[in-house]
């Protein structure tokens, strides 16, 4: 089971979205800045301030007067079932036995923040048949237990995102 929560900044009023497989809502960065480089997707794309610093805040979908925020969300809070097991394909095979070696490294190195983005480069192009995973798996794909996140990576177009705790999000970028 996974779930997406609903941040609001304080300054600008944007949201920040995150999904992630705590039921726990804890924001992916103190400022809104912070939250979008950790992980955290603008709910509308178009209307990103990328050097916001304003707080982010749990936003419930209305604001202290029971009026709604303006994020076309009813709660805090939606809960989704685990994505789908992919159809056995060699292609995802191979590629998510190589992102779960690299999140390994990450774990065995202690969490060194230079294991963190594995990939930046792109020697490993991604095959047809894990783009063809990654576009039926609504953003989600959980990886030998661990779920990842698809998302947009600032050094390569896109990259998967795995909650590390209160360590450096693991970044293996595509």
């Amino acid at each position: 089971m996974y779930y997406k929560h609903y941040f609001q900044c304080v300054k600008c009023k944007g949201h920040v979205v995150e999904l992630t497989d705590s039921e726990i809502a804890v924001p992916p960065g103190r400022t809104h800045s912070e939250a979008l480089q950790n992980g955290g997707e603008p709910m509308i794309r178009n209307t990103v301030v990328p050097f916001c610093l304003g707080t982010i805040v749990y936003c419930a979908g209305f604001d202290k007067f029971g009026k709604p925020c303006g994020g076309n969300h009813h709660r805090g809070t939606d809960t989704f079932n685990d994505p789908p097991a992919p159809p056995p394909n060699p292609e995802w095979t191979e590629f998510a036995n190589r992102v779960h070696a690299a999140w390994q490294v990450y774990v065995n190195s202690g969490y060194n923040i230079a294991n963190r983005g594995p990939n930046h480069d792109r020697a490993h192009r991604t095959a047809p048949g894990v783009s063809m995973v990654l576009q039926r798996s609504g953003g989600m794909v959980n990886i030998q237990g661990g779920l990842y996140k698809a998302s947009i990576s600032l050094t390569s177009d896109a990259s998967l995102k795995r909650n590390a705790g209160s360590h450096a999000v693991f970044i293996y970028h595509l």
